[in-house]
């Protein structure tokens, strides 16, 4: 798993913009947000695809995924279409916590993001293998079947989105897939997996 350290390096708590480099289609709407514990604290992402259509966002919290509550309010100061925005959250000791944004529209509608999870727990729920990775190709073996789909996300140690993909394991514990060979030997990468609402960063390299 990677240190608080490295995590930080890559998701802090301050709002920017960030490049994206993106070598599979992602969504053209709506709001996604993805999540990982770093040490103390919850460190959320989430990407507008619509940016210029929200007045504000609201990050909300819940211990049930039932019952939301309001963690902080995000103004949109920008015009721009598309847009990524970072939080961190201080980390609470639910055994599962949920989180979500609520997007507030211009014209007062609202519009809600994916529902992320994270366990509070130091189990490892996947292993990757080889790593460093060879032939492009990456191997994941996870604990039990999954028997919905997982998506898989690359990061650049600056936090550009460099792969995406979509994978419907249907009740295997083992997945093997292949990656474009534009990545670096030698080179850390950040393997982002969300799956059943469960959010697991490792860092890998290519060989």
């Amino acid at each position: 798993c990677m240190t608080a350290a490295e995590s930080q390096g890559i998701l802090n708590g301050n709002f920017n913009i960030v490049p994206i480099f993106a070598s599979a289609p992602v969504p053209l709407s709506g709001i996604e947000l993805k999540a990982a514990w770093d040490n103390q604290y919850a460190s959320l992402e989430f990407e507008a695809f619509e940016n210029d259509r929200f007045e504000n966002y609201l990050l909300e919290r819940s211990v049930n995924a039932r019952t939301f509550n309001p963690v902080n309010n995000i103004v949109n100061n920008t015009n721009a279409t598309q847009q990524i925005y970072r939080y961190q959250d201080t980390r609470i000791s639910a055994s599962e916590v949920y989180y979500r944004i609520k997007g507030i529209t211009r014209q007062g509608a609202t519009e809600y993001s994916n529902i992320v999870k994270l366990k509070n727990s130091d189990t490892q729920d996947i292993r990757i293998y080889p790593n460093p990775v060879t032939n492009f190709r990456i191997n994941l073996e996870f604990i039990k079947p999954i028997y919905e789909h997982i998506e898989i996300t690359i990061y650049g140690t600056r936090g550009e989105k460099l792969y995406y993909n979509q994978l419907n394991p249907t009740g295997n514990r083992y997945i093997s897939f292949n990656v474009p060979s534009l990545f670096s030997v030698k080179t850390m990468y950040v393997l982002n997996i969300l799956y059943s609402g469960t959010v697991i960063n490792e860092k890998i390299f290519f060989e």
